[in-house]
């Protein structure tokens, strides 16, 4: 059969879709969205209704496209409302965390004419497990060993739709990392929804500085990168871990959200302004070099022109090197949906086009700061001309390389010449 994949939302979903591919392949023909299959499989997003709109449109696009076709639906949107994607045409809704699974459901679908929806958030399906795949690429890969997130943010659906934290055995993460590694990838980036809260469910109880430590045990010339990271989850032990390892990017993903005590403490994000700064100057003061970024959230509701404001200003005199900015937007059966005091959205797009130039701002100023500096650079497979290809550096710096023979997946020192 051919099966087609589309994938909306963060690198999770991008993660989770590849291992369905692998799944499916060799049994199956895997091709592009936009040619005729006999399944189409979309994997949704619901972080926003941006998010929503655009997983409804891809449904109704595969819907369009192949009439005859059995078009399945997972991921978070589907696990919010899976009767609803079934009404607009869904063949089959498949829950977060049996995705797992979809070659049997896969296989039951061309038996059957139709099978309910699943929503399996709350099931206990057991140990959590990470899986290596290797299709994401051949020079970088991600590895989630955690699921789901404990914490409760007024604003975010994404505890309703992923569940409470999973995480793999420290023996499992290292086995499928060790393969990763095996196979020739020379970065393996450690993904999860709550990546800090790793190791709190297990039995007995770790956490992601006694991983990384058996993790930096593991033979091999290569580089381990954390993804997103709760502030209040980054300790000493993992700043020093960071600090003393060369295996481990000097890099980290910090979301912030509000630069303003009122508004976090509605967001309920369990931390201050000052604390976030402290973290931030602990970083920079323990780590030279190191590239932070962050996630802002703007037009939250109640969030006045003062609010605001020191917001920028904090993002401004701190030294990170680029923001992801969200416009807030509402998500049903969060604490804040019924909230009143609702931002017009000329305002909040007004505020998220002035972070945007900050960032960029930002950006140049660190690109700036590494020139004349010895960097290490992991050469990838993506060439602009016949003169250069891209390169990335550990603190997350996309450079432009001199095509002098340099082999794909290749980690090389090399001194920054400009930007």
């Amino acid at each position: 059969m051919k099966v087609a994949f589309s994938t909306l939302g963060c690198k999770t979903n991008q993660y989770e879709t590849a291992l369905m591919c692998e799944d499916l392949r060799g049994e199956n023909e895997i091709i592009p969205f936009d040619q005729d299959a006999d399944i189409y499989i979309i994997n949704t997003c619901t972080v926003t209704q941006k998010a929503d709109y655009r997983s409804r449109q891809t449904i109704r696009k595969a819907i369009r496209k192949g009439p005859d076709a059995k078009v399945i639906v997972t991921g978070c949107y589907a696990e919010r409302v899976p009767e609803e994607l079934k009404a607009i045409g869904a063949c089959t809704v498949i829950g977060n965390r049996v995705k797992n699974q979809i070659k049997r459901y896969l296989d039951n679908i061309t038996k059957e004419n139709e099978l309910p929806a699943y929503g399996t958030v709350g099931t206990d399906n057991g140990t959590f497990r990470c899986r290596a795949t290797f299709h994401t690429g051949r020079t970088r890969a991600f590895l989630k060993i955690q699921e789901g997130c404990n914490y409760k943010c007024s604003y975010c659906i994404v505890p309703i739709v992923r569940g409470k934290s999973q995480s793999a055995s420290i023996k499992n993460v290292c086995e499928e990392v060790k393969a990763l590694i095996d196979g020739g990838y020379k970065e393996v980036v450690l993904t999860g929804i709550q990546l800090g809260a790793y190791g709190e469910d297990l039995k007995p109880n770790t956490n992601l500085y006694e991983l990384l430590k058996e993790l930096l045990k593991i033979d091999g010339n290569f580089r381990l990168r954390l993804s997103s990271i709760e502030p209040q989850d980054i300790t000493q032990e993992i700043i020093e871990i960071i600090k003393s390892s060369p295996k481990i990017c000097r890099h980290l993903h910090i979301p912030l959200q509000s630069g303003d005590d009122r508004i976090l403490n509605a967001m309920g994000r369990g931390y201050t302004t000052a604390y976030y700064k402290e973290l931030v100057m602990s970083l920079i003061n323990n780590i030279p070099d190191i590239g932070l970024g962050t996630d802002v959230i703007v037009g939250f509701p109640g969030e006045s022109e003062k609010h605001y404001h020191n917001t920028y200003n904090l993002l401004n005199d701190l030294p990170l090197s680029y923001f992801h900015i969200f416009s807030y937007s509402d998500r049903p059966n969060t604490p804040i949906y019924r909230f009143k005091d609702k931002v017009p959205f000329k305002k909040t797009k007004g505020r998220n086009r002035q972070l945007q130039l900050l960032s960029e701002k930002k950006g140049i100023a660190f690109k700036n700061s590494m020139i004349g500096k010895q960097v290490e650079v992991l050469v990838e497979n993506k060439s602009i001309s016949s003169r250069y290809i891209k390169g990335l550096t550990g603190n997350y710096l996309r450079l432009n390389l001199k095509n002098i023979n340099y082999m794909e997946g290749e980690i090389i020192r090399l001194k920054v010449e400009g930007m």
